[in-house]
């Protein structure tokens, strides 16, 4: 395992309370569990308490956790890119672009209203 994800998953509860004193989050609230990990719609705290996700984003539950399917194209794209500021096109971006073009126009009346 790498050193540095190593050394993360073995951080004791006293180096997780240090550390706690330094997280901001941008919305919501902090206090429940310390996830270790997920599978499908349920998670696992630090202690091994199993519990099912009903609060992360829609799109983590949507797929589940550690899908083995999405993992390994992950791993696969990885050796390429990863994160790529959006002023810099990229093969997948036109992949998606293209894939996305080939839905049917939405009519003017059915179309989100802009704001001017």
């Amino acid at each position: 395992m790498d050193p540095v994800l190593e050394t993360i998953y073995q951080m004791d509860k006293t180096k997780m309370a240090q550390c706690a004193e330094h997280v901001m989050i941008g919305g919501g609230s902090r206090g429940g569990p310390t996830l270790f990990r997920g599978k499908g719609v349920r998670v696992w705290d630090v202690d091994d308490k199993e519990y099912i996700d009903c609060t992360s984003q829609s799109w983590a539950l949507l797929l589940g956790y550690s899908n083995e399917e999405i993992n390994q194209v992950i791993r696969e794209h990885i050796d390429n890119l990863t994160h790529v500021h959006q002023g810099f096109d990229t093969l997948p971006r036109f992949y998606l672009a293209d894939k996305l073009t080939a839905f049917p126009s939405l009519s003017a009346a059915d179309r989100p209203l802009r704001r001017r």
